[in-house]
């Protein structure tokens, strides 16, 4: 039989296990702990993607570029490390790139001049089942004429 002191413990030690169990209820509640879009902007402005700031494994995934005030001349060109398309599992794009090589250990996709200076492109995917879990940082580039644009992002996969 256990006495006063070590049934207090207990007691103890169940409060702090429901207390915890609550907290994680309540995040999850909240949309805490699932999967979650983020945006960044470069300095000027001018780029902006959308990505996915917290993902699961065989969940859908994108990533959203869009340029402002892109020069109308001149194609538009981005390039996408090749390590991010596999692991965010980006398989289709819209609108599709007039060419598309590689450099190095990137994609370079390079899209018709746009008419209003306006520019937008959505990848789209799934994540692999068996995605490597934990954070990953890339970056997209964008060359517009003289203009290079260029923006970091970081991503956790979820189990």
């Amino acid at each position: 039989m256990a006495g006063p002191r070590e049934a207090r413990g207990a007691r103890r030690w169940r409060r702090l296990g429901l207390g915890l169990l609550s907290l994680v209820v309540a995040a999850s509640c909240l949309g805490w702990l699932g999967p979650r879009e983020g945006t960044v902007t470069d300095e000027t402005g001018r780029l902006t993607v959308t990505y996915p700031q917290l993902a699961r494994s065989g969940a859908e995934s994108g990533l959203m570029v869009e340029v402002e005030d892109a020069e109308r001349a001149t194609p538009v060109v981005i390039e996408v490390p090749t390590a991010a398309i596999d692991r965010l599992g980006l398989e289709g794009m819209t609108p599709e790139p007039v060419v598309q090589t590689s450099a190095g250990d990137s994609v370079r996709l390079r899209f018709a001049a746009p008419r209003d200076g306006n520019f937008s492109v959505q990848f789209a995917g799934r994540l692999p089942t068996r995605a490597d879990l934990g954070p990953f940082s890339f970056d997209v580039r964008v060359t517009s004429g003289a203009d290079e644009l260029t923006v970091d992002m970081r991503t956790w996969v979820l189990p």
